[in-house]
């Protein structure tokens, strides 16, 4: 699988905990966003959706590179 233009296995460490790093990022704006009042007002609720299912693949996949280099 591939991170930007590059396969995760081809990374550098540096690149590899910055790329992981910025998942960490995107969950986190997701959680802020998840929180936001028309997601949650129940006169004008908006389903909030669902977390690209890619997004989890390449992020499982940068973990599991992390691992087999023993950065985390």
């Amino acid at each position: 699988m591939k991170y930007g233009i590059r396969e995760i296995s081809d990374l550098d460490d540096w690149t590899l905990l910055g790329a992981y790093d910025k998942c960490g990022q995107a969950e986190r704006l997701r959680k802020k966003a998840n929180a936001h009042e028309k997601f949650n007002d129940d006169k004008k609720k908006m389903e909030f959706p669902p977390i690209n299912p890619e997004f989890v693949k390449m992020k499982n996949e940068i973990e599991k590179e992390l691992k087999k280099r023993n950065l985390i």
